[in-house]
C-alpha cells in the first residue's frame, strides 16, 4: 500500500508509485522510497520560476522523461541488481535534466545489413 505524506509542496511516497507518475508536473518535490512504472514524468516543465523535482529510489520502467521541458529527475537505484532505469529515457524530451546511473552502458553498433 502506498502512503502518501503531504509536506508543503512536497510529496514523499513511502512505497512504490505506478505509470504516469507526475505527469504535466510543473513544481514542487516527489519523493518515491520505493519503485516507480512506465511513462514517469512525461512531459515534465518548469512554470515560470517554478522548477519540478522527482527523485525516485528504486527502479523505473520505459520511457522516463518522455516529452519533457523542464525539471529534474533523479533514479538512485538504490539496492537494485542491474539497471535502474528501463528503455527509451528521454524520448523526445527538449529541456531539463534526467539523472541516473547506468551499470552496463554502451553505445549500439551501427551496422549495415
Amino acid at each position: 500500500m502506498t502512503h502518501v505524506i503531504p509536506c508543503m509542496v512536497v510529496k514523499c511516497i513511502l512505497g512504490d508509485a505506478g505509470d504516469v507518475l507526475a505527469q504535466t508536473f510543473q513544481g514542487g518535490k516527489i519523493f518515491v522510497k520505493g519503485n516507480a512504472g512506465n511513462r514517469v514524468g512525461i512531459q515534465m516543465r518548469e512554470y515560470k520560476d517554478k522548477r519540478p523535482y522527482l527523485i525516485i529510489g528504486g527502479l523505473v520502467d520505459d520511457y522516463l522523461g518522455e516529452y519533457m521541458a523542464g525539471g529534474v529527475i533523479m533514479v538512485l537505484g538504490i539496492n537494485i541488481k542491474g539497471e535502474p532505469v528501463g528503455n527509451y529515457i528521454g524520448s523526445g524530451m527538449v529541456g531539463g535534466r534526467n539523472r541516473h546511473k547506468r551499470k552496463n552502458f554502451t553505445k549500439q553498433n551501427r551496422s549495415s545489413a
